[in-house]
């Protein structure tokens, strides 16, 4: 029996005896489930949707970098094949003598010294 607010008269509830003794209990152990599952489902999901980033902007960096080293090694082979023709294009016609002179080794110094990169 409980006394009705609006009222003030007692009233019969059986249900909320039941309620209390059977519900409640259910109810306080769902909503504790429920406060552990959902904070850890939500982070698994988060946690996932990372992953998933973080995977994409590491391939992209990898292809990226890729690129570049690729054009980088294009443009260094070029560059040896220019100082290699121009280095035939000077020897083609000199004997082994001419080759060994001075003026040789003078052009070689000059040609490496414009493909360094300054110190």
């Amino acid at each position: 029996m409980m006394t009705d607010p609006p009222t003030g008269r007692t009233v019969e509830r059986p249900w909320l005896g039941w309620y209390r003794r059977h519900a409640a209990p259910r109810l306080n152990a769902l909503l504790l489930v429920a406060s552990l599952v959902v904070p850890a489902v939500h982070f698994a999901v988060v946690a996932f949707t990372n992953r998933a980033d973080v995977h994409r902007e590491g391939r992209d960096t990898i292809i990226r970098t890729a690129a570049i080293m690729r054009e980088h090694a294009r443009k260094v082979f070029e560059t040896q094949e220019m100082a290699l023709a121009r280095v035939e294009d000077r020897i083609r016609d000199l004997s082994w003598a001419e080759i060994a002179a001075p003026a040789t080794s003078a052009f070689l110094d000059r040609l490496q010294a414009r493909r360094s990169p300054p110190s």
